[in-house]
């Protein structure tokens, strides 16, 4: 029997389609007119105008993120309950896994090829200066697991919702809890801040920067090796 057949199956349809083409030009037109933008009208110099289009490619690429994610996902399961059609899988030999696994797959292709397609636009400006290799890097692997993060939520909710709107209201009030609360609770006192920091990609996001890493380089790394770090 085949690997995760229905991995298969869906991404082979899902390269296919035309839509799945047309938002990787779509994600690396719109970020190359930014950066170019950005670098051949700003008036700072080239160290300083690069460094402003590096974040600001990843402040938008970090929001497409954990919105591309959800919008795969969020209904990819509840659609088989309410369509009667998730019952019939296990009548075969499938497992769990390859249910699960298998739409996770299919549907973070059309939203990684377009982060890979970004990808190269986020680099221009170590052209110019003012962004380091390892800046970018770091920036790199926070975008894809916040898309891993946004992708693995929409399954979440699909998984325990048959409505869409409840799915989306689930998916996307987990998001802002994990993203925006750690943050804040930075600011109050007595709450152990670095305990809950692990699990938000908004203070991950926030040390990608070369000053930040310096200031306190062992954040990302526990960051990047969990809570037990």
């Amino acid at each position: 029997m085949t690997f995760l057949p229905i991995a298969e199956r869906e991404l082979r349809i899902r390269a296919r389609r035309r839509g799945t083409f047309a938002l990787r030009c779509v994600a690396a037109m719109v970020s190359l007119l930014v950066c170019g933008f950005m670098l051949m009208f700003g008036s700072m110099s080239p160290g300083k105008v690069g460094a402003a289009a590096f974040r600001t490619l990843m402040v938008l690429t970090f929001v497409y993120c954990l919105y591309e994610g959800l919008r795969n996902t969020a209904d990819c399961l509840s659609e088989e309950k309410r369509a009667g059609t998730l019952g019939f899988l296990f009548l075969t030999d499938l497992k769990g896994y390859d249910v699960v696994f298998g739409k996770l797959l299919a549907t973070s292709l059309s939203g990684f090829y377009a982060l890979v397609a970004i990808l190269p636009s986020i680099g221009v400006p170590l052209l110019s200066g003012g962004v380091t290799a390892g800046e970018f890097w770091r920036g790199v692997l926070v975008l894809v697991v916040t898309l891993f993060f946004s992708l693995s939520t929409g399954m979440l909710v699909s998984s325990a919702s048959r409505d869409e709107r409840r799915a989306w209201a689930a998916g996307i009030a987990i998001i802002m809890v994990v993203t925006v609360l750690p943050p804040v609770l930075r600011w109050v006192p007595f709450i152990p801040f670095q305990s809950l920091s692990w699990a938000s990609p908004t203070v991950a996001f926030w040390t990608v920067a070369e000053g930040r890493y310096n200031a306190q380089p062992g954040t990302f790394c526990m960051l990047c090796d969990g809570p037990s770090a």
